[in-house]
């Protein structure tokens, strides 16, 4: 195999030789869909010395090189995304699910386009008003999301699926407003129903949904795709729960300054609440450095 072949000769190889080397035991997924002018130009070697590298290797040419690249390729994703059928007894199907989870949270990082991304991250921060909401499983997830956006000054609030409840909260509801869906099942009758109705009022919509084929799906303005594959008949919720801490991650990056801050103002208030029930001290969340940070930074904003 290429690997073998490449650690046979790495030793005599030149500068050149040996930094396509490294690429292709290192980066064997994005190698498998270059051709050697793609190649070369990742790597800033020309065509020629690509081909004349793979026959270094003993190889007739560079497409008998890739070939091999393309088969190791295809032999591990079909290994990763073919788990095993796990024993009958409870550790056994424990182990599936996580294993089942580690491949819908990756099939989740693999299939969402940057551009899908880009365009939730500025539906959200656009947003006047942000409405979560979910049904059954979905619900704790729905009001978590609403939790943490609220926390970091979004206006967000969980949004019921009763009937006369969400003719109450959506009364005002405008075309700067939005609405956020949690699916992990295709089965939401209720929150498709509300997207549909937000829709015909102007109201934008994002659907965190197992499929774009489902009804959540079309209905709404733009689908986050969170695979829901488990050993079981019961939807995991790892990968929508990853998508939802990683949308934290996303919106909250480069505001470290107001984030520490708010953390510093909530230790405050925390610790004298603590304080005046008489109860233990808290151990800090934050190092000092990053308090005194956190207090530079104040300075900084007050001026």
């Amino acid at each position: 195999m290429f690997r073998e072949r490449i650690k046979t000769h790495y030793a005599d190889l030149s500068p050149s030789f040996q930094r396509l080397a490294k690429f292709l035991m290192d980066h064997p997924y994005e190698a498998a869909f270059m051709t050697a002018t793609q190649l070369g130009r990742h790597l800033d070697v020309d065509t020629a010395t690509v081909v004349r590298f793979a026959q270094r290797l003993e190889y007739p040419g560079f497409p008998e090189l890739l070939d091999e690249i393309q088969s190791e390729v295809k032999t591990q994703l079909v290994r990763y995304f073919q788990p095993s059928r796990p024993s009958e007894d409870g550790q056994g199907i424990f182990r599936a699910a996580i294993r089942q989870a580690l491949v819908n949270i990756e099939q989740l990082d693999l299939a969402l386009p940057q551009s899908t991304l880009e365009r939730i991250v500025e539906m959200i921060r656009a947003a006047d008003r942000i409405w979560v909401t979910g049904e059954n499983l979905n619900r704790p997830l729905a009001d978590l999301l609403a939790r943490v956006l609220r926390w970091y000054d979004f206006n967000a609030l969980p949004l019921s699926t009763e009937a006369s409840q969400v003719a109450v909260d959506l009364r005002t509801a405008t075309s700067r407003d939005l609405i956020i869906a949690v699916a992990v099942s295709q089965y939401s009758p209720d929150v498709t129903s509300i997207v549909e109705v937000a829709r015909q009022r102007g109201v934008k919509s994002i659907a965190l949904a197992g499929a774009e084929s489902w009804s959540v799906s079309r209905a709404a303005t733009v689908t986050l795709v969170c695979p829901y594959a488990s050993p079981t008949h019961f939807h995991s919720l790892a990968a929508t729960a990853v998508a939802i801490d990683a949308l934290f991650q996303t919106l909250f990056y480069g505001q470290r300054d107001r984030l520490v801050g708010e953390i510093v103002h909530f230790e405050e208030t925390l610790r004298n609440l603590m304080t005046t029930r008489g109860q233990a001290e808290i151990a800090p969340l934050l190092s000092d450095d990053v308090v005194d940070y956190a207090g530079e930074a104040d300075k900084l904003v007050a001026s």
